[in-house]
């Protein structure tokens, strides 16, 4: 027998199909266990989630006979539509960014400052996750907790701010 790295390729090959596909299949049941196990209780489900569509209620207009959206002023959402400014400050800095809102959904985040200890690319991925989640509660980038805290207080504020 081989021995030496050589010896791990020509084992492996022997190695059932079957098996193979079971071990993967145990390791994806693994890992999304664990991936619900740790979600935090209180994180909201994304809305795209929800049997209730957060848009404006639709109607249907006799005479067109097309369906039509309602007009915005009827609609009684949680927020106003526009772009709204938030900041977050923790003992590490602080983060400032600009949601955007229309028709009571998130539909865009930018982060326009940043000034932590860490650079800002360890959150970077954080607006994309907010669009998703339309919430801040995000989850905690590993290696950047305070950062991450700091993003959401930012999310938070401006979420206030465009609040009803």
């Amino acid at each position: 027998m081989q021995e030496g790295i050589g010896a791990v390729a020509t084992r492996s090959n022997n190695m059932d199909p079957r098996l193979i596909a079971l071990c993967s299949a145990a390791i994806g049941i693994v890992y999304a266990t664990g991936y619900y196990v740790t979600m935090p209780a209180d994180r909201e489900p994304a809305p795209h989630l929800l049997a209730a569509s957060p848009s404006p209620p639709l109607t249907q207009d006799p005479a067109a006979g097309a369906v039509t959206s309602l007009e915005t002023s009827a609609w009684s959402g949680k927020y106003h539509d526009g772009t709204f400014e938030g900041y977050g400050t923790t003992e590490i800095g602080s983060v400032q960014v600009e949601v955007t809102i229309k028709h009571d959904l998130i539909t865009d985040v930018r982060i326009t400052r940043c000034s932590t200890r860490y650079s800002q690319t360890l959150i970077d991925q954080l607006p994309a996750q907010v669009l998703v989640e339309q919430s801040h509660r995000v989850d905690t980038v590993t290696g950047a907790t305070l950062s991450t805290r700091t993003f959401r207080a930012a999310i938070q504020n401006a979420l206030a701010h465009a609040s009803l």
